[in-house]
């Protein structure tokens, strides 16, 4: 199914006055989502399931890379990309918001599609050179940077975020507005 719009929280809605932190906001705009009601998912998995669309909140001005989910170090190393999480919840919608710490209101949002064949072969190159590099042991606290993809340890856990540089998601969100290569062509056998 593709999602265009997802109802609830609108460009120009208001957001807290100085937030202690970028969770603030997200939270914000979970709430508004459920007061609107759509069954948002607060556990693991996809936010919108019936609307396969994971939500993602982000200040304007920031210029960290994106994070896409959580994975422990084991299922890192015993799963590989077809299989995991984060490949579920990257190629479903993607409904990102982004919001003004000068203006406190959310001024943007839209769906992207991330499927396109050519976004998803990037995203599993940089996950599978990040998984093995995991499974070796030999990385501290960060993977390499694998194209657009970096894994990142949280603190004190096993367990490490699969991210996007903001380089890459620029990059990946310009390709999911273009048509694709093949749309373009007919091909002949």
């Amino acid at each position: 199914m593709r999602v265009t719009n997802v109802k609830g929280v609108q460009v120009g809605d208001s957001v807290p006055v100085n937030p202690k932190s970028n969770h603030t906001v997200g939270r914000l705009v979970e709430q508004k989502l459920k007061e609107y009601g759509h069954n948002y998912n607060d556990g693991k998995g996809i936010d919108l399931p019936d609307l396969n669309t994971e939500n993602k909140v982000r200040k304007t001005s920031s210029k960290s890379a994106h994070t896409i989910g959580r994975m422990t170090t084991s299922d890192i190393i015993d799963t590989c990309w077809e299989d995991s999480s984060v490949r579920d919840k990257i190629l479903a919608n993607q409904n990102r918001y982004e919001w003004s710490d000068i203006y406190c209101e959310i001024t943007d949002n839209t769906v992207y599609d991330f499927t396109d064949p050519y976004i998803e072969e990037k995203l599993k190159q940089g996950y599978e050179l990040g998984r093995a590099e995991i499974a070796s042991g030999l990385c501290g606290n960060n993977t390499k940077t694998y194209g657009p993809v970096i894994w990142q340890k949280d603190k004190d856990k096993e367990q490490w975020q699969y991210r996007i540089t903001n380089k890459g998601m620029q990059e990946i969100k310009g390709i999911s507005k273009q048509k694709t290569f093949d749309d373009l062509f007919d091909f002949c056998d």
